[in-house]
């Protein structure tokens, strides 16, 4: 028997609620220091889950901050992977609100959650 979504909530927020559950689970155990491939895709798929987030409308900046914090994490688990170290820490964080991920996330031109740098 299929159930109605609208019956269990907003759409929206059952897949905002996804993604923010995949990235919590994500950098929880990144921040435990496992940091191997699943958790570098754990962090791809949230990007992907937040982006879908975009069809119900703009996104919330706390929710910007997260597709930018996992798009990066994700780029530096692959290299350190595919280069055979492990990947760096992932950046301490200086309050406790586990999101406030702007300092966290590297500076415009740097990596710019591409995996390229940037020249110019």
């Amino acid at each position: 028997q299929k159930v109605d979504l609208s019956a269990i909530d907003d759409p929206s927020v059952l897949v905002e609620n996804f993604a923010q559950d995949l990235f919590i689970r994500a950098d929880e155990a990144d921040r435990q220091g496992i940091s191997d491939m699943k958790v570098g895709r754990a962090f791809y798929a949230s990007s992907v889950v937040i982006d879908s987030c975009k069809q119900f409308g703009d996104l919330p900046a706390d929710l910007q901050e997260k597709h930018k914090y996992a798009r990066w994490r994700f780029v530096e688990i692959t290299k350190a992977e595919k280069e055979g170290r492990p990947p760096a820490p992932p950046p301490q964080l200086a309050t406790n609100d586990l999101f406030d991920l702007g300092a966290a996330t590297p500076a415009d031109g740097e990596d710019g959650g591409t995996g390229e740098q940037q020249i110019g």
